[in-house]
């Protein structure tokens, strides 16, 4: 699995226990608003349920593939906002350089929404998956790799965990 973090940028897989602590059905949302996307509303069971699922995270696969790790942000998102079209990625000096994605809706390419992923060094591409509910997908922040989105075809709910780490990769 390290390796596949290291060389391709991500690697993708299910594991329904890592969802065990968001109950998704009791979620509240902001207002669309101006962009297509809605931030879960921030309250002591959601906020808990966040931190716990991060440290679950952080126990059962970032320290057993890269050992010391800090936290850094999570959020919880329905939809996408503009700037994922593009090709970035969220690497912040000595406060981001790895994430881990937790989908909660199914995506294809009638729907859209995949996530494709490349090299900077080079712009060639590592890999492409649409998600599906149940995915995890480990993702490498360093400034080695970049991702984007496919257009959203079809205005489905786009549900995603995102938490944010930082680990020593040498």
């Amino acid at each position: 699995m390290k390796k596949e973090i290291n060389e391709n940028g991500f690697v993708v897989f299910t594991d329904v226990s890592c969802f065990q602590y968001i109950d998704i059905n009791t979620v509240e949302w902001t207002e669309q608003g101006t962009i297509t996307l809605r931030v879960v509303k921030r309250n002591e069971k959601i906020n808990y349920a966040l931190h716990m699922t991060q440290e679950y995270l952080g126990e059962k696969y970032i320290r057993p593939l890269f050992g010391k790790y800090y936290f850094s942000y999570c959020d919880l998102v329905n939809g996408v906002d503009d700037n994922v079209y593009e090709w970035h990625n969220d690497y912040e000096e000595n406060k981001v350089n790895i994430a881990i994605l937790l989908y909660f809706s199914d995506t294809d390419q009638d729907i859209g929404s995949g996530i494709g992923f490349r090299l900077v060094s080079n712009k060639q591409s590592t890999g492409f998956f649409y998600p599906k509910e149940g995915d995890v997908c480990i993702i490498n922040q360093t400034s080695n790799f970049q991702h984007k989105l496919t257009k959203q075809n079809i205005p489905l709910p786009r549900i995603v965990a995102s938490f944010h780490y930082y680990v020593d990769y040498s």
